[in-house]
């Protein structure tokens, strides 16, 4: 079960995953209106139904991921130039400060391409959930959920900011990671029969059980069959 004050609302329609302006009363693509009060006498808890989702392969995944890899390819280089142009008008040496920039996006580019590479999918189930604090204060924490797929192989996912995910899967929840969509909030939980909320799998954001798309993203949320 989700706590609805957790529910994140973006300007993504839950209807048709297009985006609409910010106070939009209904959608300008699809006309559904925009807000809670369209699902008024359908029940949240269970709107997500049982089993595995058949839209993994969803051409708007693919279309968010060449989205993504863009903004890398340009902000990356992007950053590494004004760094560059900060430390000569701090001034360093124009050669050591454009060598400085070229290390730089030499570093981080390809790994930052890499997130974007296809992973193995899997099927499982949660194993343990630890969180750990670390730091001044020890204001900071870490999240890891531990797996244990079909085969037998043990599995972890970390965050170093909280994830919904967290609190939303439970030891011995069975869950699938879907390697096409990758990343870190690509898992499903099997059955969701008794949760009145979803996490998008693209951006980790809990959304309502009885959208279709993820308000935050635009993203499919990964349904299974209706209960009956």
């Amino acid at each position: 079960m989700a706590n609805e004050s957790k529910l994140y609302i973006g300007r993504y329609c839950s209807a048709c995953g297009k985006r609409h302006e910010k106070g939009a009363a209904s959608c300008p693509f699809c006309g559904v209106q925009i807000g809670a009060e369209r699902f008024a006498g359908v029940n949240r808890t269970g709107a997500a139904g049982i089993g595995y989702s058949s839209r993994t392969h969803d051409p708007v995944f693919a279309v968010k991921k060449r989205k993504y890899r863009k903004y890398v390819l340009i902000f990356v280089p992007a950053f590494s130039v004004l760094l560059a142009l900060i430390l000569i008008i701090a001034g360093v040496n124009p050669g050591l400060s454009a060598l400085i920039g070229l290390i730089l996006t030499a570093i981080i580019l390809p790994f930052s391409l890499l997130s974007f590479r296809q992973k193995s999918s899997w099927e499982g189930t949660v194993v343990g959930k630890k969180r750990t604090s670390y730091g001044d204060h020890r204001r900071r924490h870490k999240y890891i959920i531990r797996f244990e797929t079909k085969d037998g192989r043990r599995k972890s996912q970390k965050w170093g900011v909280y994830p919904p995910l967290f609190d939303y899967l439970s030891e011995g929840d069975r869950v699938r990671y879907d390697g096409e969509i990758g990343g870190a909030y690509a898992f499903e939980k099997y059955d969701k029969s008794r949760d009145d909320a979803v996490p998008c799998v693209s951006c980790g954001y809990l959304q309502d059980a009885r959208q279709a798309y993820c308000t935050a993203c635009g993203c499919p949320l990964m349904k299974g069959n209706p209960i009956v």
